[in-house]
């Protein structure tokens, strides 16, 4: 029973699945505000040089 245990990986890789898909959120998360940093940027030099 103990041997059966300590062969057992079900656990094991859902804990690497889940640490995959936790890496992906926080690489889609720091991309999605890159992004929206940089478009920002390019709305406000527009706005900026628009002549009130």
């Amino acid at each position: 029973m103990i041997l059966q245990f300590l062969r057992d990986e079900e656990g094991a890789t859902a804990i690497e699945y889940s640490l995959v898909a936790a890496l992906l959120a926080i690489m889609i998360i720091v991309s999605a505000r890159t992004v929206g940093n940089k478009i920002d940027s390019l709305f406000q030099s527009i706005a900026n040089s628009i002549p009130a």
